[in-house]
């Protein structure tokens, strides 16, 4: 038995080589836990409310934590010459810049790219995507670097995303807006989570809003591991608040794109329940050498997400009773398993490629290789 927290612990999550576990709870603090002694290796009392979700990097050398505070906290365990030492808070992220219907609510996505993959993002912001209203469930839309054909005006009716220029001249204007929902959300849970091989932070109970003075509407934030302060881009979705995030630990091959054509005239989004597996989009909004699937749950709702694409692949509603607590992968990705406050789990069976085409062995990044038998030699 594990003894360290004074009140209620509402999320837990172990290290990559399974010698540590991290938990929030209650008190407001986050506490690593050495697994080997059973003891308190540390703990880290930044946040001002419940801590309500803790994720572990894959690679093991940051931690994450998210408050009803309305902030998130990055801790990091090396030095800048990569040496060890105890977790220290490197970002708080809490709020960001708006300053009116052209401000960015969707960063430039090919400096994103860049950024996840270890590069430095292009010193000019090239464009930003403003969501439009009258979808329940909009696409995030490429920037325009990859949509040069995007109209300047939104058409009257219009449920796409549009591609909007950054107004430098505006942002001495722009106003800070905060990224979190508030306390009032009815869920005890926000649960966080890494990409499979660490590239990049999802973050739930997140808000966007084009406008200072905008009604905000709920998002999943994206955070690129080479900047860890602020979001490289904010994931739409339904009315309700997202309440958790978790990540096939599967990769997979990226789709062909010429299919996308083929498929141009299907709705950005599916009916509930129906899977969109096969239509691949024309490029990645998240330019990796590989597809990373997501799944996400609000309150009464699962979407899953994919690298590759602009919509979601399927979104289910309408499964429970109560509010959704959480959901979780199957092996080998063949489902999803959700909780609910209604006391009841329900599984969602995928078919056997409906989500594509695993990644083999050989392609995976380094941190997924699978180790050599021991004593067997490096």
């Amino acid at each position: 038995v594990l003894r360290g927290h004074c009140a209620d612990v509402y999320d837990l999550s172990w290290s990559p080589d399974g010698q540590g576990l991290v938990s929030g709870g209650v008190d407001g603090s986050c506490i690593v836990w050495n697994i080997a002694k059973a003891r308190v290796q540390q703990t880290m009392r930044d946040h001002e409310h419940y801590v309500q979700g803790v994720a572990w990097d894959p690679r093991g050398e940051f931690v994450v934590s998210v408050s009803c505070d309305r902030s998130a906290r990055v801790y990091s365990n090396r030095t800048r010459k990569g040496a060890l030492r105890d977790f220290t808070c490197t970002a708080a992220i809490s709020k960001t810049r708006c300053s009116g219907p052209d401000a960015t609510t969707l960063r430039a996505l090919a400096s994103a790219g860049a950024a996840i993959s270890g590069g430095t993002p292009a010193a000019a912001a090239p464009g930003a995507a403003a969501v439009a209203s009258g979808s329940d469930c909009p696409a995030v839309e490429p920037p325009a670097a990859m949509a040069p054909d995007a109209p300047d005006t939104l058409e009257e009716g219009a449920e796409a995303s549009l591609v909007l220029p950054i107004d430098e001249a505006k942002r001495a204007k722009e106003k800070e807006v905060r990224m979190f929902l508030d306390d009032t959300v009815p869920s005890f849970f926000r649960r966080p989570a890494w990409s499979p091989e660490g590239s990049f932070l999802l973050l739930p109970c997140g808000q966007h809003t084009d406008t200072p003075q905008g009604r905000p509407a709920p998002a999943t934030l994206v955070l690129a591991r080479s900047d860890l302060s602020s979001p490289c881009a904010f994931l739409p979705g339904p009315a309700k608040p997202v309440v958790a995030v978790r990540c096939c630990p599967v990769l997979f091959e990226l789709r062909p794109p010429a299919a996308s054509e083929e498929r141009a005239a299907e709705p950005a989004v599916p009916a509930a329940g129906t899977p969109l597996g096969e239509t691949p989009a024309a490029s990645s909004w998240l330019p990796l050498g590989y597809r990373v699937v997501w799944a996400v749950a609000t309150l009464d709702a699962i979407l899953v997400y994919d690298s590759q694409h602009a919509s979601p692949l399927l979104l289910a509603t309408s499964l429970h009773y109560a509010a959704l607590t959480d959901v979780a992968w199957l092996p080998g990705g063949r489902g999803l398993i959700t909780s609910s406050s209604d006391g009841y789990c329900t599984l969602l069976m995928l078919e056997e490629g409906q989500l594509g085409t695993p990644l083999p062995t050989q392609k995976l990044p380094a941190c997924m290789q699978p180790s050599p038998p021991h004593g067997a030699p490096a």
